[in-house]
């Protein structure tokens, strides 16, 4: 009866592991989904400001995704996702970094305590890495490869900023890069708001 019982409680040690993994994991990606990204950066967001240290934000949507399903269908667009988040999640980030799936074609990199050059760095290392994968593109405008056009922001946030607003500015350098042509870096600096 005791060893039943002492069964039962590993089997439900192991199912309560599977369901937390299955809660803060994209189930396509195998990476941080939008809700453990939403949870982590909150908390990094705090920790930089106690600290009084930069937090830089990338965003990349890979590019022309939309004609790449259309083109080659949704299961090869699967299989081009899981790539990429291989190349995104083999950096060999530290504790107080964090990738996640953004949504669709879209992925997000938390660093914290990471100044603007660095990220500047790291997010031209993953376009690199994206566009060194040769995934074909027939239908892309940017390369006959899978590209990937990449936002990035900093900032030294104090309580008096929104992580709303950051997130736009990162957004908005992302939307540069498509704007001159994808498969480019673009940062954008963060404009505190005067109040």
């Amino acid at each position: 009866m005791v060893i039943e019982s002492k069964k039962n409680q590993q089997e439900l040690e192991i199912a309560n592991k599977q369901l937390t993994e299955l809660s803060t994991l994209d189930s396509l990606t195998n990476i941080a989904n939008r809700r453990t990204y939403d949870h982590f950066l909150k908390m990094a967001w705090d920790q930089s400001i106690v600290s009084k240290a930069p937090i830089s934000v990338i965003m990349l949507d890979i590019d022309y995704f939309k004609l790449f399903n259309d083109e080659y269908g949704h299961q090869c667009g699967d299989e081009c996702l899981k790539k990429v988040a291989e190349v995104l999640k083999n950096r060999g980030y530290r504790a107080t970094d964090l990738v996640a799936r953004y949504g669709g074609e879209e992925f997000i990199i938390v660093l914290g305590n990471t100044n603007n050059s660095d990220a500047l760095k790291i997010a031209e290392n993953v376009r690199l890495k994206i566009e060194a994968l040769r995934i074909p593109h027939q239908l892309s405008l940017a390369n006959k490869w899978i590209t990937a056009s990449i936002g990035v922001s900093t900032i030294f946030p104090t309580i008096n900023d929104s992580i709303k607003s950051f997130i736009q500015t990162v957004d908005k350098s992302l939307y540069l890069s498509k704007e001159h042509g994808r498969n480019q870096v673009s940062f954008l600096e963060h404009q505190v708001s005067q109040t």
